[in-house]
């Protein structure tokens, strides 16, 4: 997928091979039921 990133990328998960390509990332995700990390709640990114 080509998507061009408008922001920073707020993952901290500075190994994943999607880091800094959020449209494919997102996507990955989404395949299997679940959210990033950009996307999840403040709260629930600090458990």
């Amino acid at each position: 997928m080509n998507c061009e990133n408008v922001k920073e990328c707020p993952c901290k998960n500075t190994e994943c091979q999607n880091y800094k390509q959020c449209c494919d990332c997102v996507v990955q995700h989404r395949t299997h039921g679940n959210l990033p990390a950009c996307l999840r709640p403040a709260e629930e990114e600090k458990q």
